[in-house]
């Protein structure tokens, strides 16, 4: 379509051309363009539904759904076809719920996806549901919202659409792994992979650190350094630099519980040198604090560790990081307090520790698979 549109002379390019150029432009990568094109459209006073959705699709990627959700109300406003009411409310769902208006969102959404069974719409049903998902997962309404997300699995497998797949894949995988269904989450990552490291989609690297992560819950620390750090060429290569910081520290506490220490003191290096991605993420600060911390408490420098771990206490940690940090102040405290009880002195916390069976050490070092 680009092409085609692309070769007419500028004198040939009727709005209604020029909008479906700039919406080619916007589909190929080339945002910049694309936006120009649909602006100068409006300028004009010859803008269309197709128009006022390019630019409320530019607005949603940029996370203003303020202005999103005005361009969606102008196309709304005009007489449009039942199928571009459809796309266009769900986009307005989309702008809804970027904004806090779950509810309204909901209601919103749902009305789309009734309208497109009625109409035996399967892609728009398809998409709708991808979007109710979202809007059930921040409502917490973790069944309606599993719900949504197999059933739009099957239309766009009936659809054919294996990315859109994957991507569905791969919320239901982070859903089954907050529900301890590991055998299940399992199966959804490894069908959702073989299509991301089939296109070279940027989606693998989330996979893969989620499946590093289930793993490195089970102690099997080998195969999980082997996931993160196949994501962490993965991000590199994408440009992901929060993700290749998580990443690194991520890696640093897995080889550290194997007395990689070298390795581990390597990996805390280079994350810590990289200070743009810290800057932008709490949660990645903290991950580097606590990372910090068991580095100086394996140095026996238990003061450092001891402030280290005394910042986390309020800290978002995943909670195996959060009972370790725990673990961790009890035993600084047993090693420098005077006042700490004294048979609690003489005794390790590491059993309070979840993996105690494996080390007496908080850090909890546990075995490969």
């Amino acid at each position: 379509m680009r092409i085609l549109l692309e070769a007419l002379p500028a004198e040939r390019l009727t709005p209604a051309l020029k909008s479906a150029l700039g919406q080619a432009l916007l589909d190929t990568g080339e945002t910049n363009r694309g936006e120009a094109l649909l602006r100068h459209v409006v300028a004009a006073g010859d803008a269309d539904a197709h128009t006022y959705y390019g630019l409320a699709l530019i607005d949603a990627r940029r996370g203003r759904h303020d202005q999103q959700l005005q361009w969606l109300e102008q196309a709304l406003g005009l007489n449009v076809s039942t199928a571009q009411r459809r796309k266009l409310s769900r986009l307005k769902a989309s702008a809804l719920a970027g904004l806090g208006q779950l509810e309204a969102a909901l209601r919103c959404v749902l009305a789309c996806i009734s309208d497109a069974e009625a109409d035996g719409d399967l892609f728009e049903n398809a998409s709708a549901l991808d979007v109710a998902e979202y809007i059930y997962g921040a409502l917490g309404r973790d069944p309606e919202r599993e719900r949504a997300i197999k059933r739009a699995i099957e239309l766009f497998s009936s659809l054919d659409m294996p990315l859109r797949v994957m991507a569905l894949r791969s919320s239901l995988a982070d859903m089954c792994v907050q529900s301890r269904r590991f055998d299940e989450a399992a199966g959804h990552i490894d069908a959702a992979l073989k299509v991301a490291e089939r296109d070279d989609h940027p989606l693998q690297i989330k996979l893969l650190e989620t499946r590093g992560d289930q793993r490195f819950t089970h102690h099997q620390l080998e195969d999980a350094i082997a996931d993160y750090d196949t994501a962490l060429g993965v991000a590199q290569r994408f440009g992901r630099e929060v993700v290749a910081a998580r990443l690194l520290l991520k890696l640093s506490d897995a080889h550290r519980q194997l007395h990689r220490t070298a390795q581990a003191d390597a990996l805390l290096q280079r994350a810590a040198l990289n200070s743009a991605p810290l800057e932008s993420s709490a949660a990645l600060q903290d991950l580097l604090r606590f990372n910090q911390g068991w580095a100086h408490f394996e140095a026996a420098d238990f003061i450092a560790a001891q402030r280290d771990f005394q910042a986390l206490r309020t800290a978002n940690l995943d909670p195996e990081r959060a009972t370790r940090t725990k673990t961790f102040l009890l035993e600084c405290s047993r090693r420098t307090d005077p006042s700490f009880p004294a048979i609690v002195r003489g005794t390790s916390t590491g059993a309070a520790h979840p993996r105690s069976s494996r080390s007496a050490q908080p850090g909890g070092r546990g075995g490969g698979s």
